[in-house]
């Protein structure tokens, strides 16, 4: 009991880097629209539109700075369609409000995984001289003993 939920693991770094950057989403920007659901439902799938699909333009959020914007639309780009409109669906729940909360909770969830800022990488310089220089020494001490061992061998190979 009061095991947390199943969140993947991108969405928790998110959350917990972004403790102080999560940005409310203001309900009257997103486009809220039910559709009918594809799969499998019996007779309920013809007749009750549950699949909740949530639609807003990334490039016109004002509500988000722009490099937040930006990594929105960078990680996202497979969720964007031409109109610069990030789509998303939910269909997983059986009722159309569960699905609303569902793909209202992973809006929010996208936003703040492009909140967090990505480290900067400090680029490997490579080796240094004497490292070099140790690492050949040991090489030649290595094929010294090696050579060693095939010149006491006298059992014919």
């Amino acid at each position: 009991a009061g095991a947390a939920p199943r969140r993947p693991a991108a969405a928790w770094r998110a959350l917990s880097a972004s403790a102080g950057k999560r940005y409310t989403i203001p309900s009257e920007k997103l486009q809220i629209k039910a559709v009918r659901s594809s799969g499998p439902g019996g007779q309920n799938v013809n007749k009750v539109a549950t699949c909740v699909e949530v639609r807003f333009n990334v490039h016109e959020a004002e509500w988000l700075p722009e490099e937040v914007r930006e990594r929105l639309a960078e990680q996202q780009q497979h969720r964007i369609n031409k109109a610069g409109e990030l789509v998303l669906t939910a269909q997983d729940e059986r009722t159309q409000q569960m699905n609303r909360r569902l793909a209202l909770r992973r809006v929010q969830e996208l936003v703040d995984e492009a909140a967090v800022e990505p480290k900067e990488r400090n680029m490997w310089e490579g080796l240094g001289d004497e490292t070099k220089l140790k690492r050949k020494e040991q090489k030649r001490h290595r094929a010294k003993l090696k050579s060693h061992r095939r010149a006491g061998r006298n059992d014919g190979w």
